[in-house]
């Protein structure tokens, strides 16, 4: 793993990322090749940042769909528990 990147390249980095980060894919690709130019590192520590970005949203993404079904479950089994007990 190379040192990271100098302050102004950083900057670079993140101003394209923001840039581009909610684009569709063919609009990002097209916006990249614009942006980056020649610089086939810059393009690619983008591009790690795109993947971090994903799997960072599905992680939460599963965390959240685990915590609603986990919830409604528990709220089915008390309004279960409760019809149960009035019986």
């Amino acid at each position: 793993m190379g040192a990271p990147p100098a302050p102004d390249r950083w900057r670079r980095i993140e101003e394209i990322f923001h840039a581009s980060v909610d684009l569709p894919k063919v609009q990002r690709a097209a916006f990249l090749a614009q942006a980056c130019g020649s610089d086939e590192e810059l393009r690619t520590e983008i591009e790690s940042l795109f993947e971090a970005d994903y799997q960072e949203s599905t992680l939460i993404a599963g965390i959240v769909d685990q915590a609603t079904s986990s919830l409604v479950e528990h709220r089915l089994t008390v309004r279960i528990d409760a019809a149960r007990s009035r019986n």
